[in-house]
């Protein structure tokens, strides 16, 4: 897929041919910008466009185009397409930009049209689509710039997944699901790992070594991710947490900012690591405590204290 057409490689003659196709739609919309592919069927190619849905039969080098008609509730929601998907039932689900989520159902070839509903609250978080998936209990998975979104589809209901529930973006793109169910997900901060069952995140950044803004490709055992500066690949079900609490030791205690070192008349009479006790009169109210946890494997994300 490129934004000048798409090519397709023969084996046979060991070379590419490329594809471009033109409607009726007019200059306002690039049809030569193409988002993603699926096959649907050997021979038959689904083609989301910056100007519809296009399907390309290779057998006999035909098109078929399908865009929003302005009278017609059946037809697109919008003709800005980002992301394709067939499921395990054979409708073809389709993610736009800024007309929601489309269902095509290929025998009456009506389009079935979900749109973000703020009163509701049940609906998908955005009409903006980036990526869609299936996962292995059927449930689809919906990314978006406002919110990760699963299509529960045996009850026919959306749940929302974002910040709050430990993400640290709100802004999801590639979705895939690792051997253990767990979902893996890239953001704009880089990609993270959540396992829907007890509803808990990871989240990886540069500094883990992964790419930020990446593409994602599962080969059934290893992730990729595609970046500016190359690709990188891991085996999810390899990435185990740092369980290890580091100690925790006290390098400083101070009194209206400034350092206290210990004293026999000071209130700090042993070193700070060592004292049991620390007893202040009232006028030292202002005061403070320095404190470092030892973790030379990840001092960037070291544990969390509270006292």
């Amino acid at each position: 897929m490129t934004e000048n057409g798409f090519d397709s490689y023969d084996q046979e003659r060991n070379l590419f041919v490329h594809h471009n196709h033109h409607s009726a739609l007019g200059s306002l919309f690039n049809e030569d910008v193409f988002r993603d592919i699926l096959e649907v069927d050997p021979g038959i190619y689904y083609l989301a466009t910056d100007a519809g849905l296009k399907v390309y039969n290779s057998n006999n080098n035909t098109f078929k185009h399908y865009y929003n008609k302005k009278d017609d509730r059946y037809s697109l929601s919008n003709n800005h397409l980002y992301s394709l998907l067939k499921d395990k039932r054979g409708d073809i689900w389709i993610g736009t930009y800024g007309g929601g989520l489309n269902r095509f159902d290929r025998n009456s070839e009506r389009f079935q049209v979900i749109r973000s509903s703020e009163r509701s609250g049940t609906g998908i978080s955005s009409n903006i689509i980036r990526s869609l998936y299936q996962d292995s209990n059927d449930n689809i998975w919906i990314s978006t710039p406002d919110g990760l979104n699963k299509y529960v589809a045996k009850e026919k209901r959306f749940v929302t997944y974002s910040k709050k529930d430990g993400f640290s973006n709100n802004v999801f793109r590639g979705i895939t699901e690792d051997a253990e169910g767990n979902m893996w997900v890239t953001t704009e901060s880089g990609i993270s790992t959540f396992d829907p069952k007890h509803i808990s995140v990871r989240n990886f950044d540069e500094a883990d070594g992964v790419y930020v803004n990446s593409v994602m490709f599962n080969d059934g055992q290893n992730i990729h991710l595609a970046g500016s500066r190359g690709i990188i690949k891991f085996d999810p079900l390899a990435i185990h947490s740092n369980k290890t609490i580091p100690p925790v030791y006290f390098t400083d205690f101070q009194l209206f900012n400034k350092s206290v070192l210990p004293t026999s008349k000071g209130p700090l009479k042993e070193n700070l690591n060592i004292v049991k006790e620390l007893t202040l009169d009232y006028e030292q109210s202002v005061f403070s405590f320095e404190f470092v946890g030892l973790n030379y494997r990840y001092p960037e994300k070291i544990n969390m204290h509270i006292y």
